[in-house]
């Protein structure tokens, strides 16, 4: 354990019900003794009890604040070591005069993600596990909180954990035949060697690898294009959904030229809306530029808002298009309702026969929340995130899985070629460093130091 306390406010700065100091280290108790005073005589503080009393300055002797105190004996604590945890009012002066007294107490100052820090040097956690704290505090929708609760709940951990003893079984059986047989390698041997990375070994580390790229949509935000013929309303769409005048809205057909780019959220989502130029036959070089330029948008996109005209009949075109877009996920919507009627929405609704089909006005805004909505269940609330059974990495990790991905093809690819034992036996070793890494051996402090760096004071 280190020997040093350390203490820092653990909650946003400013007016709230509750603000909270939290202490950590060997001396922790005895700080709590010299700036909270209980209102019973009682001087024993007894782990994972919630005292109530006032804190006091101890150079001063002056009244902070009534609070509540928590004393957390170690190694039951998130750091292994004796942790305090003090309950105030919230308030900056509140909260900084307490933490000057805690200070005054014989506490130093909690650098950036030093409590957590000391969570995985003490064995509380691994190193991905101290990771999706960063990623569960700064998740941006209910999506990305699952996934980081997952990875803290040692999802990710187990799954590297099964790669790395399933080459350190492989690297055992060929350093034991180098150390008691003398005869040089078999077939018997490379088959199983090969066999073992080709078919156990490498699918689990690319279901990692593709885990991350699936999931980066909900860390990360997705490209949403919106798409149609010409005069269905996508500029008005834009405009709505943004909530400003970003693209021109005109009467008349193919005002949009070129791909239009704003950004927005939804429930937290990171979004990058684009609007595209109608599609339509044209002989105008310019238009057509902008419709090839549309085209390209969409197969580029995540998804698709596909705009359809609700107060006139499905176009040929919009069924061809409708009919293409069947790969993408894509949703269909039936815009100017304010300005059609029931019994031809619902006809349309009958042609389309799509699941996700949202009616709208663009212009009036009628039905916009009902697509938030739909967009942020489709989007994000999918089946990927609630029922993937293995762990999903973060862009660090997914690189040193993609690292040793490549080592070990390249490690079958010298087998066949006829390379030693003992070569064999030292790629195996380099790719297990790498997993280690993954996980963290606890001796890599310029590592830490920078993962650690990217939390907030108190973390």
């Amino acid at each position: 354990m280190n020997s040093s306390t350390i203490a820092a406010i653990s909650t946003p700065v400013g007016p709230g019900g509750i603000g909270i100091i939290r202490i950590s280290g060997p001396e922790s108790l005895n700080i709590l003794k010299r700036v909270f005073v209980r209102e019973s005589n009682d001087a024993e503080f007894y782990s994972h009890r919630v005292y109530y009393g006032k804190i006091f300055d101890p150079k001063k002797g002056l009244l902070i604040d009534e609070a509540l105190a928590i004393f957390m004996q170690a190694p039951k604590s998130f750091t292994r070591e004796d942790v305090v945890e003090l309950q105030s009012h919230s308030g900056f002066v509140v909260l900084d005069r307490i933490l000057s007294a805690v200070l005054d107490s014989g506490a130093s100052l909690a650098e950036a993600g030093e409590f957590t820090k000391r969570a995985f040097l003490n064995g509380r956690i691994d190193l991905s596990q101290a990771e999706a704290v960063i990623d569960m505090i700064s998740a941006p929708c209910e999506a990305a909180v699952h996934i980081a609760s997952q990875q803290m709940s040692g999802l990710l951990k187990e799954s590297v954990e099964d790669i790395r003893s399933a080459l350190m079984g492989l690297r055992t059986r060929i350093e034991a035949k180098l150390e008691f047989f003398e005869e040089g390698s078999t077939s018997e041997d490379q088959d199983f060697v090969l066999k073992s990375i080709k078919r156990e070994i490498l699918p689990k580390i690319e279901k990692l690898i593709q885990n991350q790229k699936d999931s980066a949509i909900y860390r990360d935000g997705i490209l949403l294009s919106i798409a149609g013929l010409p005069n269905v309303g996508k500029s008005s769409l834009l405009n709505q959904l943004v909530q400003k005048e970003t693209a021109i809205v005109s009467e008349v057909p193919g005002t949009t030229r070129d791909i239009v780019r704003e950004y927005l959220t939804i429930q937290g989502v990171p979004i990058v809306l684009c609007d595209t130029a109608g599609l339509h036959d044209s002989i105008d070089p310019v238009e057509c530029l902008g419709i090839e330029r549309t085209r390209n948008q969409i197969q580029q996109s995540d998804t698709i808002l596909f705009v359809i005209d609700a107060s006139r009949p499905l176009m040929d075109e919009e069924k061809r298009l409708i009919e293409s877009l069947k790969t993408k996920r894509t949703f269909f919507l039936l815009n100017k309702i304010d300005i059609s009627d029931k019994n031809r929405v619902d006809a349309l609704k009958t042609q389309i026969q799509q699941d996700k089909v949202v009616t709208i006005s663009a212009k009036t805004g009628e039905g916009i929340d009902a697509l938030k909505d739909m967009l942020f269940r489709g989007i994000v609330e999918s089946d990927f995130v609630k029922h993937h059974e293995v762990g999903i990495p973060n862009i660090r990790q997914r690189k040193l899985l993609e690292k040793a991905a490549e080592k070990l093809k390249r490690c079958n690819r010298e087998i066949v070629k006829g390379i030693s034992e003992d070569m064999v036996s030292e790629g195996l070793k380099e790719v297990v460093a790498i997993m280690e890494n993954i996980i963290g051996s606890r001796d890599r402090e310029d590592l830490y130091d920078t993962i650690f760096s990217q939390f907030c004071i108190g973390k």
